[in-house]
């Protein structure tokens, strides 16, 4: 199943030639043991997955407060792309099985990209909360 386009975009300023980059295919499968993240002992979670300029875990690159906020400015800026999966309703052990290609540039810089997930559990009243 293919990620949805409306949820999958490229973030980064520089388009990227065919030539000078190599395609990434990543297969978001499935999550298990999710924390309890509503009243009734389930969640609707998802994942957010995000190529980003520098390790998103490092406290020297972005503060570990400022990292779990869901809209950080200094992750967002970072990022060079950035996709969702689909919610699965009611379930702390989800399967997306969910692709999701992009573009990397072959270059030295390079080794200073990271891969970085975030499964969240999908909330339209109390708003989204990270759950690992």
């Amino acid at each position: 199943k293919q990620g949805t386009a409306d949820r999958a975009e490229p973030c980064g300023e520089d388009d990227v030639e065919a030539e000078d980059a190599r395609r990434v295919r990543v297969l978001v499968a499935r999550a298990t043991g999710l924390p309890q993240a509503d009243f009734l002992g389930s969640a609707d979670p998802y994942v957010e997955l995000r190529l980003v300029r520098g390790n998103p875990l490092d406290a020297s690159f972005i503060e570990p407060k400022e990292l779990r906020k869901n809209k950080s400015k200094v992750l967002e800026a970072n990022t060079i792309f950035k996709a969702t999966t689909e919610v699965v309703r009611g379930s702390l052990d989800p399967r997306w099985e969910a692709s999701f290609s992009f573009e990397v540039p072959n270059s030295g810089a390079t080794a200073e990209l990271f891969l970085y997930l975030r499964v969240y559990d999908h909330d339209l009243v109390t708003g989204e909360t990270c759950l690992g």
